[in-house]
């Protein structure tokens, strides 16, 4: 079977030059490929559940200095790591910095650290959690006082309107009472931003549990 060099290119990608991962991509690659054309998104979560054991396999091998290395490889410093993890075949050196050799091994990775940030944030401490779920409403209570102040103190500074004659109505824009309410819908609206970016950031808003 000819490859094209786009092939060739992805299959080197996924393998990271692991003799294992070559031979199972290749005879899966050659098997898909002979009856249509091969979809590159659906083969390699294919072979990610067919090699899921083996990475396990490597997985439980790794220090957890080794693991911590590979969660957070985009800013790893730690070379001597680096060079025991390359020797071991599971990444390389670009140039600029490390990176996961395999793809495939990329993608079993990435799903390790999402199961670490769900377990890490299942046994988050009680309090904390508490804490973090109540912040948003504080920014909500702090906006909903802000709106009611702005608006008491605008309407006052608008019944002065009745003293003034037309041509001294721009002085309204000087006035502290329509400043001060200015600045407290300004700030209430900030406070609503804040309150709602720390819902979304907590889980599901205010119906996440």
């Amino acid at each position: 079977m000819k490859l094209d060099r786009d092939e060739i290119s992805f299959l080197a990608n996924l393998s990271g030059g692991n003799p294992y991962l070559i031979q199972v991509i290749g005879f899966y690659y050659h098997e898909d490929r002979k009856h249509k054309k091969v979809d590159y998104d659906k083969f390699e979560n294919k072979i990610l559940e067919y090699v899921k054991k083996t990475f396990e396999g490597y997985w439980k091998h790794l220090n957890e200095e080794e693991r911590e290395f590979l969660f957070e490889i985009e800013t790893a410093t730690n070379d001597q790591i680096g060079y025991a993890l390359e020797r071991k075949g599971f990444i390389i050196w670009n140039g600029k910095k490390w990176e996961i050799s395999s793809k495939l091994f990329g993608k079993f990775i990435l799903t390790k650290m999402k199961k670490k940030e769900k377990e890490e944030k299942e046994f988050e401490d009680p309090k904390e959690k508490q804490k973090r779920k109540l912040l948003p409403w504080i920014f909500a209570l702090i906006g909903f006082a802000g709106l009611a102040i702005g608006i008491r103190l605008i309407v006052t500074a608008a019944g002065k309107l009745q003293e003034l004659d037309i041509y001294s109505i721009s002085k309204i824009v000087l006035d502290l009472d329509f400043l001060m309410g200015l600045f407290s819908l300004i700030f209430s609206i900030l406070s609503f931003i804040i309150s709602l970016i720390s819902m979304k950031k907590s889980g599901k808003g205010i119906y996440h549990e």
